[in-house]
């Protein structure tokens, strides 16, 4: 292999990288508001919290974790 080609593969797999993490976090965040059954715009609106221990805004379509994947994927 030339040094040329070594440059280019280093660049493909620091991009693969960096795309993996992006993808990762994103899945993460898709699987925590699946967990909490809140979407995005209703967090941005302020609607729902994630972490509301003082009970101001409470979800009343969180229904639990597995609850919430069952609904989703089964029914």
């Amino acid at each position: 292999m030339s040094e040329n080609e070594v440059s280019i593969w280093m660049l493909l797999t620091l991009n693969s990288f960096i795309f993996v993490l992006f993808f990762a976090g994103l899945t993460l965040n898709g699987i925590l508001f699946h967990w909490k059954n809140v979407t995005y715009v209703e967090l941005l609106k302020g609607t729902f919290m994630f972490n509301d221990k003082a009970g101001f805004n409470p979800n009343p379509y969180d229904l639990g974790l597995l609850t919430n994947f069952g609904e989703t994927f089964y029914g």
